[in-house]
């Protein structure tokens, strides 16, 4: 592969890892955190998430690649060094017979190493390239994980002030509940109404059975409800009224028998 092409293969890598913000991170640069509920805090963790494991795929990839890229290269140089020094042989070697057959493998170790060379630098573009896709994908994931925590924050300060105002609408309610039940004004609540009735008719009932019984009560007799009767009566029995009796009677009525 010519350097271009690997020069192109570099940036269109580069270019698809910016598209991720749009397929992946995009969602957390976008979504207002102002309007961030439970769900919504879910789903950006969901996305960080998602773009966290894209990132540490991208950064195995580059390491597996760069391991290859470095003995690759690092082979490379030594075999190199080995042929300087195998050229510097057939330089010095003064027997014609020795010199030629030195110089031979010279000249096919070096075609060897030129057809290794491409090899080695393709390895090594692979690897800048995947560099890079790993620096977008950092980058993506250090703003992403900004933004999540962004939206976390502010979406619990929503929901807390969400809380709170409906626990005060609560509050209001069940004020407005009570002054209703200890209104006069007729707002009473049924309850305490239904109540009020019952021990109105209560009394009431009572009322009527009392002036029933007071009505049906039998007259009472004169033998005991007239005074001049009833001393009539106990004159007729041999007894004086107490008002006639003398002190000696009214003592003698109180002694004990015998």
């Amino acid at each position: 592969m010519s350097k271009s092409a690997l020069r192109f293969t570099s940036a269109f890598a580069a270019i698809q890892a910016t598209r991720l913000v749009d397929v992946g991170a995009s969602f957390l640069a976008t979504l207002d955190p102002k309007s961030a509920t439970e769900a919504d805090i879910k789903t950006a963790e969901s996305h960080y998430t998602n773009v966290l494991t894209k990132c540490a795929q991208a950064r195995k990839a580059y390491g597996d690649a760069e391991a290859l890229s470095s003995a690759a290269t690092d082979e490379y140089e030594k075999e190199l060094s080995g042929l300087s020094v195998l050229g510097k042989k057939a330089e010095e070697a003064s027997d014609p017979t020795q010199k030629k057959r030195l110089s031979d493998k010279v000249d096919l170790f070096e075609a060897e190493l030129a057809a290794k060379k491409a090899r080695v630098q393709d390895l090594a573009a692979t690897a800048a390239a995947k560099k890079d896709v790993l620096d977008a994908y950092e980058t993506i994931v250090s703003e992403a994980l900004n933004k999540f925590k962004t939206i976390q924050a502010q979406g619990r300060q929503a929901m807390d002030r969400l809380d709170l105002a409906r626990e005060q609408e609560q509050i209001a309610r069940e004020k407005a509940d009570a002054i209703a039940l200890g209104s006069s004004s007729g707002t009473s609540g049924f309850g305490v109404s239904a109540l009020t009735r019952a021990a109105d008719k209560a009394e009431i009932s009572t009322q009527v059975s009392n002036e029933k019984a007071e009505a049906l009560r039998p007259a009472a007799s004169m033998a005991t409800s007239d005074p001049d009767v009833a001393a009539a009566m106990a004159e007729a029995s041999g007894q004086k009224p107490r008002s006639q009796m003398t002190m000696a009677e009214r003592l003698a009525s109180l002694q004990l028998d015998k």
